[in-house]
């Protein structure tokens, strides 16, 4: 009924249960019927989630749920685990040939010097991340306390001198 009084939501804690345990059907992601009904979408999950896709995406782009991605997830592992461990060894290769190929390429003046920075750190952080070490570094100098400003503000204003300004 219409009302425009707000509305109180009241819960009854004390209400017997309406189901019996034996009755309640958890719901239980194994994947499994992914794998039966379309097997190449199955695949294309474990893929993506090897080459390290988030799991809402793939579940998005694969019309299926988050649970069963995750669910996948859980089921291949080892598999996933894999690819990724050949993903970092071909990437750490791959970096090690490009910095060699590019060293030659600065011996023979091929490329200008103005370039190593950039490709060595591209190169650099890629290998790093594949590593599992942090590819960014922050420095922090010197860290201000409030006591520290208004002391600094202070000092500032006993240098100031009083001056009048005329306008003519």
């Amino acid at each position: 009924m219409p009302t425009k009084k707000k509305r109180q939501i009241v819960t009854d804690t004390t209400l017997p249960s309406a189901l019996e345990p034996k009755d309640a059907c958890p719901a239980i992601y194994t994947g499994q019927k992914l794998l039966d009904k379309r097997p190449d979408t199955y695949a294309r999950v474990v893929q993506e989630l090897a080459s390290g896709k988030p799991v809402t995406r793939i579940a998005r782009d694969n019309k299926v749920s988050p649970e069963t991605v995750s669910a996948v997830m859980n089921r291949e592992r080892e598999s996933i685990q894999a690819v990724e461990s050949m993903t970092k060894s071909l990437t750490t290769y791959a970096s090690q040939t490009a910095l060699i190929r590019l060293v030659e390429k600065l011996e023979k003046d091929e490329v200008p010097a103005t370039l190593l920075p950039v490709c060595w750190g591209i190169l650099r952080d890629h290998t790093r991340k594949d590593q599992g070490m942090a590819t960014h570094t922050l420095e922090v100098r010197k860290t201000l306390t409030l006591a520290d400003v208004k002391r600094e503000l202070e000092e500032m204003k006993s240098e100031a001198i009083d001056a009048e300004v005329e306008e003519s």
